[in-house]
């Protein structure tokens, strides 16, 4: 993983922060509701890749590509 400096736009900053409203302001709900949680977890396209060996448990998590 990269990081990079970029500078954004005005738009991008509303849609940033449109999208962090609507996913903090799911956050209270999400813990007592599944659905909730569910259209959280869709919203940031969250992917885990579960993976044992050795007697180890490793999780990989992805999210927003």
């Amino acid at each position: 993983m990269t990081l990079e400096a970029q500078t954004l736009t005005d738009d991008q900053i509303l849609t940033i922060e449109s999208f962090a409203k609507e996913v903090s302001g799911g956050l209270a709900v999400a813990n007592e509701d599944f659905e909730a949680r569910r259209h959280i977890i869709d919203l940031l396209d969250v992917k885990v890749t579960l993976a044992i060996g050795e007697g180890q448990k490793v999780a990989y998590v992805q999210c927003l590509e």
